[in-house]
């Protein structure tokens, strides 16, 4: 199943890995694609600062899980016709490194995508 079928069908959380074709498709569909990992992810601070330059916060942005789950739940500052998909092609470091941030991030990615379907925002997806 390809990952733009995966949108179609779930939300929050899709495990798998894109291409650089893939990203291309995603977003010749209208989705904005925001790949973290451009240094190492391996704990709470690498996952804020890489989450951070990703997704093109804004300067305010206060490097804790409140400020994360303000700013995933707003990203005004993107025209995402479609939905924005985060890829974190290394969570397995995170994984490993830092159990509880990588659960974290989970349990707020399921909780935010949730928070947005309810407001009626476009959705937001963590690929990992």
């Amino acid at each position: 199943m390809t990952v733009l079928e995966q949108l179609k069908k779930e939300s929050g959380v899709i495990r798998g890995r894109i291409s650089i074709s893939q990203k291309l498709e995603l977003e010749a569909h209208g989705y904005v694609v925001l790949t973290i990992d451009r240094a190492p992810v391996f704990n709470k601070e690498t996952l804020l600062h890489g989450i951070y330059q990703a997704g093109m916060f804004p300067a305010y942005f206060g490097f804790n899980w409140d400020a994360l789950r303000d700013c995933l739940t707003d990203f005004s500052w993107l025209t995402a016709p479609k939905g924005i998909i985060l890829v974190l092609q290394n969570s397995a470091l995170l994984e490993a490194r830092d159990n509880d941030s990588w659960l974290t991030l989970l349990e707020m990615m399921a909780e935010v995508s949730a928070l947005r379907a309810t407001q009626a925002l476009k959705p937001l997806y963590l690929l990992v």
